[in-house]
């Protein structure tokens, strides 16, 4: 076989061939071009006569392209304008209907000249599309075509064996390897010579992250989320895999296949590669499947199955693929595609000119968009055009939405009905449409020109997943859920970055009446859109708000609806029993609002906020809470943001109290009644001593006489932790006192049995088989006042709740001594689903161990998925809200109620997580 021109190399002849040609000679290799490219259509154009080539150095009649070709490398800015100016000119008044002019040239061209063909000619033409090939995108073009035309563009001879047809299969999938790449960069805005610069880098890519991974046979899955960059890491790996393939005859036949692309079967698919190379089924496949979760998870199934025998078939095939989490993976190596680093980040910004600073500016939720290079290349970009980076995930979705469509589009109304129930409809499949569902729709055809999406034999898909969010947003704003479908959370999950975009670019009457109804039916689902779709207000709208009444009247309904969501309204000061929100006033200054509710008023509705709120009304009613701030007023929905910034304030001040009532909870009962028993004794110790019940018995008495001749309904015991109480709580108490028979009141968990301890640990008092009692006591206890509290208070959010959605659940923990650190002990535990009709419990152990043994990566990792496939498996409605836990902590169980501070603690951490919550749970038992 003739020695072989790996791709790389094939590209630096093309564009030293392209960079040496002048002249007359450029022009003649780009006719050689175009022929190739349009064969049946293309005519070259000579000068003759006193009108010479009418400014066309050859056209398309048929397409209307027309070609200007001119050899720019060394020339001035300031001729070149002039040159592409005069040519688009006499072309315009020499030709009609001219589609597409299209400026070739062997160079690239000055930051100056393309700001004049983008500034001046684009505007000027809007009818014409103009297009500038460069060097760069002249040998990507070239260098797509078979061997044999290449070599007749640049006449130049590649000494290719054309013979050996493994090599030319190989040096197409390169050209097409690298086409993938470009198109990818170009369809999030980059221009081609900077999407093909980045094409060129492989350093660009998580390729080296799974490099390890690749040399072993089987089946490896990457899981990334949207916009991660999995798929451009699987192209590099599918690219490594051409070069080796291209070096070594003993090599892996490198196979990728788009799962969008795949008509069919997949084995199919794979068979119509391999029937062509039968010498090299023996090397074994090397097969990269992109987008396992694109076509909907019934599909995903199928598709496995066959992933699943095509990497069993051959102990030598390796098969990668990559997906969105959502299907359920078996039989392989689950890895996840990571995050950029900082490092990654800002270098990334600077191969694209962008500023650095945009990374380290900006919330907790922006800088995690900003890490995912899809998204971050959004906003470099319209960092550049002076329109500042998306401030919030729906705002990134919805600059990427942008990008992909285009300007504002003069669709018909009909087929944008047709798109949007396209869209609808691949949300209840979970992928592509069947075809007979849309035969009665007679704009179809047109909505296939659009190109949004593609028929494939009986299918209808969108072209980027992008589209399909974007037009199922514009129904969600439209069209009213069912209940059934809001109760179904795994096709919730499927909306749920189109339900992000609906409530980032709606008005207010259509994201009220979207917001509203999934208040009713999935609060926790809400909150989450309202979080990630709204920005913090830490900037200055250029959208003027409403006025004071209006802003007052927005606030007070959005406040109302989040309030309906919770089983006792009541529990928020600004609320009645039935639900009623206070008064609600308002002052809007500029772009900068005082909210405030008037709380012991009897009348409700809303109000201008006085100039001063902080004195009393004269019917004694206050203002209180008082929020102000600037507003993104751009984001029509902001009223549901401030209405729930002051419902997580006053949410916060309730779970700090952990006083909630908690009928008929056992656990919680046992607690508080230890707890107020050593408040009236006055004890603060930790060992936890027996109570003598009749001194007990008589300071409770005591107090309540006191209570009642005082007419006080609320007590408060003051100590290193005020207790908090009502006289119908201390009477309950006294009455069950005097009712036992016991002399001695007992905490309700295992006490101090180390009374010498070596050292000053509260730890220490305990001894091994007692702490692992203690903890297991309390985990247990904790586990049922979470229950309760979820039940009472937060039952319609428990499905969106990362612990009461895997309900029942199981603690295991295992209890280690750490000699010499600042703790005695350390607990490790996790937390998993039970199959139904199960008890939640914990179960702790003690390790024979001392000191913690360092996880690795490796190992978090495998655990966190072992635990998420068995969600997957046990609640699969709940598997897109659950938070599998596995948690390395100290030991902090020493005081009153540990229980219920854990419990607090775990719910804090559920609300957080759907944005309830904003700052972290407070540590420990406090």
């Amino acid at each position: 076989m003739a020695a072989l021109v790996d791709f790389n190399s094939l590209r630096v002849i093309i564009e030293n061939s392209l960079a040496q040609t002048e002249g007359n000679a450029f022009q003649e290799l780009c006719d050689r071009l175009c022929l190739e490219l349009y064969p049946d259509d293309y005519h070259p154009v000579r000068p003759g006569g006193r009108r010479g080539d009418t400014k066309n150095d050859g056209y398309c009649p048929k397409a209307r392209i027309f070609f200007a070709a001119h050899a720019t490398r060394g020339e001035t800015a300031k001729k070149t304008i002039k040159k592409i100016t005069s040519d688009l000119e006499g072309c315009l008044e020499n030709h009609r209907d001219v589609a597409v002019w299209r400026y070739l040239t062997n160079d690239t061209l000055t930051g100056q000249v393309d700001q004049h063909i983008d500034n001046v000619l684009r505007p000027s033409n809007p009818s014409i599309v103009i297009e500038v090939w460069g060097h760069k995108r002249l040998a990507d073009v070239i260098s797509r075509l078979k061997p044999a035309q290449i070599e007749r563009v640049i006449q130049i001879s590649l000494n290719f064996d054309f013979r050996d047809r493994v090599t030319e299969y190989l040096l197409e999938e390169a050209r097409v390897y690298r086409g993938r790449l470009v198109g990818r960069w170009l369809a999030a805005g980059l221009s081609y010579e900077k999407a093909s610069e980045l094409a060129d880098d492989e350093s660009i890519g998580a390729y080296s992250q799974f490099e390890n991974e690749l040399s072993s046979p089987g089946l490896t899955f990457i899981v990334g989320d949207f916009g991660s960059g999995k798929s451009v890491t699987a192209l590099r790996i599918y690219g490594h895999s051409i070069q080796a393939a291209l070096q070594d005859e003993n090599a892996r036949l490198p196979i990728f296949l788009p799962v969008q692309e795949i008509s069919g079967s997949l084995i199919e698919a794979v068979r119509r590669v391999t029937d062509r190379f039968p010498e090299r089924r023996a090397n074994g496949l090397m097969l990269v499947v992109d987008g396992l979760e694109e076509p909907g998870l019934g599909a995903a199934a199928v598709l496995l199955e066959q992933i699943q025998t095509l990497a069993h078939s051959n102990p030598e095939n390796k098969v990668i693929v990559t997906t969105r989490p959502g299907p359920k993976l078996t039989g392989g190596t689950v890895c996840q595609h990571p995050i950029m680093t900082d490092e990654e980040a800002g270098a990334l910004v600077e191969r694209l000119d962008g500023n650095q600073s945009m990374l380290w500016t900006h919330t907790h939720g922006i800088s995690e968009m900003l890490h995912l290079p899809l998204f971050l290349i959004i906003a470099t970009i319209r960092q550049q055009g002076g329109e500042g980076i998306p401030r919030s995930k729906g705002a990134f979705l919805a600059a990427l939405a942008q990008e992909v469509l285009g300007p504002p589009s003069t669709r018909a109304t009909e087929i944008e009905k047709t798109l949007k129930r396209i869209a609808r409809l691949s949300m209840e499949y979970g992928g592509p449409v069947p075809v007979a569902e849309l035969e009665d729709d007679a704009y179809l055809p047109q909505a296939l020109a659009t190109r949004f999406v593609l028929r494939r034999r009986s299918i209808v898909t969108f072209a980027l997943p992008i589209l399909q969010q974007y037009f199922a947003a514009r129904s969600a704003l439209e069209t009213n859920f069912t209940d059934e479908e809001l109760e179904d959370l795994t096709l919730m999950d499927r909306w749920r970055y189109a339900l992000l975009l609906a409530v980032t670019e709606g008005s207010w009457r259509q994201g009220r009446a979207l917001i509203e109804r999934l208040i009713e039916r999935v609060p926790g689902l809400a909150a989450w859109l309202v979080k990630n779709a709204i920005p913090a207000a830490n900037y200055k709208s250029e959208v003027p708000l409403p006025d004071d009444l209006e802003c007052a009247r927005r606030v007070r309904s959005s406040l109302s609806s989040w309030v309906s969501a919770f089983d006792f309204p009541e529990m928020f000061g600004f609320s009645s029993h039935e639900g009623v929100v206070s008064t609600v006033g308002a002052r809007v200054s500029d772009n900068h609002l005082h909210v405030g509710l008037k709380v012991g008023s009897r009348n409700q509705g809303i109000v201008r906020l006085p100039r001063n709120p902080n004195e009393a009304e004269a019917d004694g009613s206050i203002w209180s809470p008082i929020c102000m701030g600037e507003v993104p007023a751009d984001f029509m929905a902001w009223p549901w943001q401030w209405a729930l910034s002051i419902l997580t304030r006053e949410l916060g001040t309730l779970l700090r109290s952990k006083a909630l009532p908690l009928p008929n909870c056992e656990a919680y009962s046992r607690e508080r009644e230890w707890a107020l028993a050593r408040a009236i004794m006055g004890k603060r110790d930790v060992l936890h001593e027996p109570l003598a019940r009749e001194p007990l018995v008589e300071s409770a008495e005591n107090l309540l006489g006191l209570l009642s001749e005082e007419n006080r309904q609320h007590f408060i015991i003051d100590g290193v932790r005020p207790f908090t109480g009502t006289r119908d709580e201390l009477a309950g108490f006294a009455n069950k006192l005097s009712s036992l028979t016991d002399q001695n009141i007992q905490r309700p968990y295992v006490v101090p049995d180390n009374l010498s301890p070596e050292s000053g640990l509260i730890e220490e008092l305990y001894s091994e088989r007692a702490m692992s009692l203690l903890v297991s006591q309390v985990f247990n206890a904790a586990l049922e006042i979470y229950s309760v509290l979820v039940d009472i208070y937060f039952s319609r959010f428990a499905p969106t709740l990362g612990l009461a959605c895997m309900r029942p659940i199981e603690i295991t923990g295992v209890l280690r001594s750490m000699q010499g650190d600042y703790f005695k002990w350390s607990l490790s535990y996790e937390v998993k689903p039970i199959p139904d009709g199960r008890r939640s419990n914990a179960k702790i152990s003690l390790s024979g161990s001392s000191g913690r043994r360092a996880r690795t990566r490796e190992e978090f990792i495998e655990k966190y998925e072992n635990l998420s496939r068995l969600i997957s498996d046990l609640r699969p409605n709940a598997k897109h809200w659950a938070q599998p836990r596995s948690v390395q902590t100290g030991v902090h169980m020493f005081k009153d109620m540990p229980a219920t501070a854990l419990a607090y603690r775990w719910l804090w951490d559920d609300l957080k997580d759907l944005s309830l919550m904003d700052n972290a749970a407070p540590y420990g038992e406090d």
